[in-house]
């Protein structure tokens, strides 16, 4: 049986943020590399309505990044969640 996972980064930079989990409760579950990246959020009133979103903001904590990002953000919108769903990762 074959398998496959999803990688997650962005550019400028070329920075990995992370990868499928292979045991995710939803379809988009990810692991982040803590090791080399810090993630926050910082929710934010949408222009129109109540809802909020959750920009992540990425900083990069690796010294062979090819950037060093501080707080930026990439436009993608998620929600930080942990959890132990028993996968190596």
């Amino acid at each position: 049986m074959r398998r496959t996972t999803v990688q997650y980064g962005f550019e400028p930079g070329g920075v990995w943020v992370g990868q499928g989990c292979p045991r995710p409760l939803h379809t988009d579950e990810m692991h982040v590399s803590l090791n080399t990246l810090a993630l926050i959020q910082s929710p934010r009133l949408v222009a129109y309505g109540d809802a909020t979103v959750q920009p992540l903001l990425c900083t990069t904590l690796h010294s062979s990044a090819s950037r060093f990002l501080l707080n930026a953000e990439n436009g993608d919108y998620a929600r930080l969640t942990e959890r132990d769903c028993g996968c190596v990762m």
